[in-house]
């Protein structure tokens, strides 16, 4: 599996993984043209932002021809595009979250790729509790904002694809990705770079047709249990938050900021 179709390509988790993918055929896919730099402006082909060469799509991934032109001719889909924002309304989630995943979906089973790769998200299980025992990382959503409600969805659209098209799908409910956590309150929850790359690559690989796996580092504090990444992804996160000195929180970047925004 060597050409690959990554939406949300300026977005931060496409950033960090640029130098993984690397050695593979990549297809942009973003609203707007990325450039050079910022001075460049509209150039479409080429070593873009730091990508290596590549061919581009540009335009909104709701539209079923744009979705249909992003996926033509792909291995596999990394669909990493959406509005990341835990306070986001409906509306501003709409379209980016929901119609974008959907005409994705269905365009990537009409083209017959094989594998897509969702970015969920750990707000889809930002509204349990853990009264002193660990989240099971593969349960049932349970949303704590609309953000995290847009990414059960995007969940539940994948397990259709799956189930009734020759389209598999890996979903990763992935916490705070950074080279490192900026704040104590990202701690819990946080990915680094190494685990976040290792966990797509496996992702992309894996021989399974549909599964949801939380994408978290071996953190001290986190709130998740083990489940069943590495039996099925043979995955094993390395990382720890708690080896990097960081100030204190500021309440954002845990479970679900949503909590705290009063959307529960």
């Amino acid at each position: 599996m060597t050409r690959i179709a990554v939406t949300g390509a300026a977005g931060g988790v496409a950033t960090l993984l640029r130098p993984a993918l690397a050695d593979r055929t990549v297809r942009l896919v973003d609203r707007r043209p990325l450039t050079r730099s910022a001075a460049a402006g509209g150039d479409r082909s080429g070593a873009i932002a730091g990508w290596g060469d590549i061919d581009a799509v540009w335009g909104d991934l709701a539209d079923p021809a744009v979705a249909a032109a992003a996926v033509a001719g792909v291995d596999a889909v990394l669909h990493l595009a959406g509005n990341p924002g835990a306070g986001a309304s409906w509306d501003e989630l709409l379209g980016p979250n929901l119609a974008a995943t959907a005409a994705l979906l269905d365009a990537a089973a009409a083209a017959g790729v094989r594998r897509v790769v969702l970015a969920s998200s750990v707000h889809a299980l930002g509204g349990r509790t853990t009264d002193g025992e660990l989240i099971d990382p593969q349960g049932p959503p349970r949303p704590c904002c609309r953000y995290g409600a847009s990414k059960a969805f995007a969940e539940a659209a994948g397990a259709a694809t799956a189930s009734s098209t020759r389209t598999t799908v890996v979903c990763l409910r992935l916490g705070g990705c950074r080279p490192a956590p900026p704040t104590s309150s990202w701690a819990p929850t946080w990915i680094g770079v190494d685990d976040l790359t290792s966990l797509v690559e496996a992702a992309l690989g894996a021989d399974l047709r549909y599964g949801v796996y939380a994408g978290v580092s071996a953190n001290t504090t986190t709130p998740f249990g083990p489940g069943t990444a590495e039996r099925d992804l043979g995955w094993r996160p390395r990382q720890d938050s708690s080896t990097y000195a960081v100030p204190p929180g500021d309440g954002d970047g845990g479970l679900c900021p949503g909590v705290r925004l009063g959307q529960r």
